[in-house]
C-alpha cells in the first residue's frame, strides 16, 4: 500500500465521527459542500479579516493551520454526505490527499499559499462531484426560500424585478444558512478558528450581492423611487456591517491564543451578520408585502427580539437605580443593590454579547467589595456612565429598529419593576 493511501487512512481515522442517524446524515448531506466552498473562498486573501500587509511579508502559518482543520472537517462530513457513487469515492480520495498535503507543510507564505490553492482547485474543486453537487445545491437553495418570500416575488408584475428579487432572497437565505453553521460551533463550545473560512465565504457572497444590487437592481428601468431607495439603503447597510465584521471584529482572530477573546469576536461578528441579513430580508420583502414580519420568517427572530427588549429595559432600569442611588446616598442600601445586581447577572445579562460580560462582572465585583459609601459612590458613578453607553449599544440592535424605547416614569417603574421596588421600598 502506498504511503499516500496509508496517510489517507490515518487521516480518515482521525476525522471519523460517531455513527449518526439517517435524519442527521440528511441534514449534513450538503455541509461538506459548504466547507469546500469555504476553503475555496479562504484562499482569496482579500476576503480575510486582515490588516494591510505587503504580500511579500505575509506569514500565513496561522491560516495554514485553519486550512488543515477545515479540510479535515470537510473530509469527515463528506464521509456521511450525499455523494455515494464512484465520483464521490474519487472526491474523497482527492480531498484526503489534499488534507495530507496540508499536514506536511509546516509554514506558509504567499508563494506556498498559491501552491496549495492550485492543488486544491486542480485536485478537489474541479471534480465532477463538486460541480454536480453545486448545481443541486443551488436548486435546493431556491426551493428552501420561505414560502412568504416566494409569494412576494410572484406578486411582482415586472419579470426583471421578479428575477432580481429572487436572486436577492436566495443569496440572503444562503448566507443565513452558512451563518447558522457558525452559530452551531458557538453553541457546542468548539474551537472557533476553523470557522474563519465560512466567514470568508459569507464575505464573498455578500460582496457579490452588494455589487449585484448596485450595478443591476438599482439600474433597472422603471424602478419605483421607494424601491430604489430601499434597495440602495440595504446595500449601504450591508456594506457597513461587512466593514465592521472584517476590519474590526475578526481582526487578529487567526493569530489569537485567547479562547475567550476568540469566542467574543466570533459571537459579535455572527450576531452582526445575522441581524443584517435578517433585517435586509424583512425590509426588502415588506416593499411588496407589508404584512410580512421577521418573526414569521425566522424562528430565532422573535426570541432575539424578546431577549433584546428585556435586556434593554433591564439595563435602563439598572441605570436609573444607580443614578438615584448616587443622588440619595444617605438612603443607600448596599445589600439590596447587590441582590439586584445578582438578579441581573442570573437573568437578562446572558442576552448580552460575551465581550460585555467581563466589564459587567468587574463592576459587580467592585460594588460587592466596596467598603462603605465613600468607596461605593465613585464606583456607582463609573458604573452609571458604563450602563448608559451599554444601553445605547443594545438600543442600536437591528432587531429593535421598529421598537423605539419609551422609558416608563419613575412611578411606573416602582410599581412594575421588582428590581427597583426591592431597593427603594
Amino acid at each position: 500500500m502506498s504511503a499516500t493511501k496509508v496517510s489517507n487512512r490515518r487521516l480518515e481515522e482521525r476525522t471519523s465521527g460517531p455513527v449518526i442517524s439517517p435524519i442527521e446524515a440528511e441534514e449534513r448531506s450538503r455541509a461538506w459542500l459548504t466547507w469546500l466552498r469555504a476553503i475555496e473562498s479562504f484562499f482569496d486573501l482579500s476576503l480575510h479579516p486582515r490588516r494591510n500587509t505587503s504580500e511579500a511579508k505575509l506569514d500565513l502559518t496561522n491560516e495554514l493551520s485553519i486550512l488543515r482543520q477545515a479540510a479535515q472537517r470537510a473530509l469527515r462530513l463528506l464521509a456521511v454526505g450525499s455523494v455515494r457513487d464512484a465520483s464521490g469515492d474519487v472526491l474523497r480520495e482527492a480531498l484526503g490527499e489534499f488534507a495530507v498535503m496540508c499536514e506536511t507543510v509546516e509554514r506558509a507564505n504567499a508563494r506556498v499559499w498559491e501552491s496549495l490553492k492550485g492543488a486544491f482547485v486542480c485536485r478537489v474543486w474541479e471534480r465532477s462531484a463538486v460541480a454536480n453537487s453545486l448545481a443541486i445545491a443551488v436548486h435546493a437553495e431556491e426551493e428552501e426560500v420561505h414560502p412568504r418570500l416566494r409569494a412576494a416575488v410572484r406578486s411582482v408584475a415586472h419579470p426583471w424585478l421578479r428575477d432580481d428579487l429572487r436572486l436577492i432572497f436566495v443569496s440572503l437565505a444562503r448566507m443565513l444558512g452558512w451563518q447558522r453553521l457558525i452559530e452551531l460551533e458557538l453553541e457546542k463550545d468548539r474551537p472557533l478558528k476553523v470557522v474563519l473560512p465560512i466567514f470568508t465565504l459569507i464575505h464573498k457572497e455578500a460582496r457579490q450581492l452588494v455589487s449585484f444590487i448596485e450595478t443591476r437592481a438599482l439600474h433597472s428601468q422603471g424602478l419605483d423611487a421607494h424601491i430604489f431607495d430601499a434597495l440602495d439603503a440595504s446595500a449601504y447597510a450591508m456594506s457597513m456591517e461587512l466593514n465592521k465584521v472584517f476590519t474590526h471584529e475578526l481582526i487578529g482572530v487567526a493569530e489569537s491564543r485567547d479562547a475567550s477573546e476568540i469566542y467574543a469576536r466570533v459571537e459579535d461578528a455572527t450576531g452582526l451578520l445575522c441581524d443584517c441579513f435578517q433585517q435586509t430580508t424583512v425590509g426588502v420583502a415588506q416593499l411588496f408585502d407589508a404584512t410580512i414580519n421577521g418573526a414569521e420568517l425566522f424562528a430565532s427572530y422573535k426570541t432575539r427580539l424578546e431577549q433584546s427588549l428585556c435586556l434593554r429595559r433591564d439595563i435602563w432600569t439598572l441605570s436609573q437605580i444607580i443614578r438615584r442611588l448616587e443622588r440619595e446616598r444617605h438612603h443607600l442600601a448596599t445589600s439590596k443593590l447587590v441582590e439586584s445586581l445578582e438578579a441581573f447577572r442570573r437573568g437578562s445579562m446572558r442576552f448580552l454579547m460575551y465581550k460585555d460580560w467581563e466589564s459587567l462582572e468587574r463592576f459587580i465585583e467592585e460594588v460587592t467589595t466596596a467598603r462603605g459609601v465613600s468607596e461605593l459612590i465613585p464606583v456607582l458613578h463609573r458604573f452609571s456612565i458604563y450602563l448608559e453607553t451599554l444601553f445605547r449599544q443594545v438600543n442600536m440592535r437591528l432587531v429593535l429598529a421598529d421598537h423605539p424605547f419609551e422609558p416608563p416614569t419613575e412611578t411606573d417603574l416602582l410599581s412594575s419593576d421588582a428590581m427597583a421596588r426591592k431597593i427603594f421600598d
